[in-house]
């Protein structure tokens, strides 16, 4: 089977990059009213390791500890263990195509159907006495199937139960770091050996020439272009060829493809945009040793970019970095229909940003 379009012509301009360096500005905060949610004012713990918005406008918190909590607006309601939630330390809110509440958790997989949990362990390959299984992260396809990435395979969830996916139905390794549902609805896989993309029955890895490093993040640009972001450097793929884009740090922690076609890359110490032929770094402000995780990066309505560090949260407007707010580590940044924005953080709860 071909592999799934990939538009533009070569990648090879990338390699010619132009790179111009951007000032921070003061901090934005004062174009917003903020207001903080912490365990005062109901939130169940105040490490906040994930939000999202369900399709009925409640907020939905994931915490380390608390298990999770719904917000309505103005009171938090607290789901735990005891509720029949997989575990209380939350890593990631999924809400899949048909409206069920998935949730990584410490335990294993857990699902929501508005009435009650449904809790997977075994059933994606992992042992509570295997003290080295690993759980990344859950996918909607946007065919009604969820897959969850893991270090013992590929799981998907058929509407009963999971399948499982590896090297033996072409994964590129058994190991999935990174999931990416293209515009065109194909799954890519990223690997500690390369990508691999599904095709209706099993996985095909394109051949590309040498082995990358360990997948972390991956995208398309607005050519259709595939950019794979890895923990020793950045890659694209045209579906014929790989380049490699020279980046002053070369790990690779997320990849953000904006509404302009532009690419944002995050790095340990920077936060670079690509596009128009030309590389532009921001400098942030993170401790390179600490900040080897995969802080927030999202694009808001207005088109400005926002990304957490161990040190906050800043946002990109009119071609400066703005400090937006300081203090702790932020992990999660969500812009809901009203277009408030709103950071999880590592100690001070949520912080909700409106004009």
């Amino acid at each position: 089977m071909p592999i799934p379009a990939v538009n533009s012509p070569s990648f090879s301009f990338l390699l010619f990059a132009v790179v111009s360096l951007l000032v921070v500005s003061p901090a934005a905060a004062q174009q917003y009213h903020v207001v903080g949610y912490n365990i005062t004012e109901g939130l169940p713990q105040s490490q906040v390791f994930d939000v999202a918005q369900d399709r009925r406008g409640f907020v939905w918190v994931a915490t380390n500890g608390g298990g999770v909590a719904r917000f309505d607006g103005t009171v938090f309601e607290r789901f735990t263990e005891e509720d029949g939630l997989g575990a209380d330390a939350v890593y990631q809110i999924l809400e899949a195509t048909d409206g069920q509440l998935w949730f990584v958790t410490q335990h294993g997989l857990t699902r929501y159907d508005g009435q009650r949990f449904t809790n997977y362990y075994e059933a994606i390959g992992l042992s509570r006495r295997d003290a080295e299984a690993r759980l990344y992260a859950a996918t909607d396809a946007g065919d009604g199937r969820v897959w969850m990435a893991t270090n013992r395979g590929f799981f998907r969830f058929d509407g009963s139960g999971f399948r499982r996916y590896g090297r033996a139905d072409g994964l590129a390794s058994d190991t999935v770091t990174a999931s990416y549902v293209a515009p065109d609805g194909t799954l890519w896989a990223g690997t500690p050996r390369g990508i691999s993309y599904f095709d209706g029955d099993g996985f095909v890895s394109p051949r590309l020439g040498r082995t990358l490093p360990e997948v972390t993040s991956l995208t398309r640009d607005g050519s259709g272009n595939l950019w794979i972001g890895t923990v020793a450097g950045l890659f694209g793929f045209d579906g014929k060829q790989l380049f490699e884009i020279p980046l002053g740090d070369a790990h690779v922690l997320s990849l953000l493809s904006a509404s302009d076609g532009a690419v944002w890359i995050r790095t340990p110490t920077t936060l670079s945009r690509f596009g128009d032929h030309k590389l532009t770094p921001y400098p942030l402000t993170d401790d390179p040793s600490v900040s080897r995780v995969q802080y927030a990066l999202i694009e808001d309505r207005e088109g400005h970019v926002w990304v957490g560090s161990n040190l906050g949260a800043s946002r990109v407007r009119d071609g400066r970095i703005e400090a937006v707010y300081q203090g702790t580590p932020v992990w999660r940044i969500l812009e809901d229909r009203e277009g408030n924005i709103w950071l999880g953080t590592n100690s001070q709860g949520l912080q909700r940003y409106s004009r």
